[in-house]
């Protein structure tokens, strides 16, 4: 008995998946179509700029004395232009909304101008108060300064009389003693040399005396 072989059942893609893949490839030629025709356009810009470039620049150089103050003048005048319509509509801008806040109309932004104005208040008004106990502090502690410095001369000035007299008195006792040594030394010194002196001097007058009076008869 023969097997029989299963034939092989043809299965069908969905549908959806046709159109899908279908609407890919399309998505896929046009975007290649569209790219292939950017690059010709480009290479197209590309050397009619070169082009006119190059046929341009004699022109350019020839006119150049021309061409370059008026390009100067030109810049900077749509410039100055530019800056000042600027710089008005930034002024009329300043001016509507400071007319707002000051008729109370709160304009954008006057919340946080409000708050910030607030904060810088009691920011001042705390700095004026901790100058101001600062100073207090600073007062108190001069005032104690003085005050221990005074105390402190005050009992140093009897302490100090105190040791001066002791010292007077424990000196004068000591200057008396020394005077009347150095004195009773002295008077010993001037005696005993008035003494020595005495007795060679009168013999010395006396042999004067004799050598000059025989010379005179």
């Amino acid at each position: 008995m023969a097997e029989q072989v299963p034939k092989p059942t043809s299965q069908r893609p969905p549908e959806s998946t046709l159109m899908m893949s279908s609407r890919q490839t399309m998505w896929a030629l046009a975007a290649a179509v569209i790219g292939a025709a950017l690059l010709v356009v480009s290479g197209l810009t590309l050397t009619t700029t070169v082009i006119s470039l190059v046929v341009a620049t004699p022109l350019l150089v020839i006119f150049s004395p021309v061409l370059v103050p008026g390009g100067l003048v030109m810049f900077f005048a749509t410039t100055g232009f530019l800056f000042a319509g600027v710089f008005a509509v930034a002024a009329f801008s300043a001016l509507s909304w400071i007319y707002e806040y000051v008729t109370g109309r709160h304009p954008p932004g006057s919340d946080q101008l409000d708050y910030a104005r607030t904060k810088m208040a009691n920011k001042a008004k705390e700095m004026r108060e901790r100058a101001k106990e600062y100073g207090q502090y600073v007062q108190n502690k001069t005032q104690e300064a003085a005050t221990a410095n005074q105390g402190t001369v005050q009992n140093k000035t009897p302490e100090a009389a105190t040791a001066n007299q002791g010292t007077v008195q424990n000196k004068t006792p000591e200057a008396a003693t020394a005077n009347q040594g150095t004195v009773q030394n002295k008077t010993q010194e001037a005696a005993t040399a008035n003494q020595g002196n005495v007795p060679s001097k009168t013999k010395e007058a006396a042999n004067a005396n004799q050598g000059t009076v025989p010379s005179k008869d």
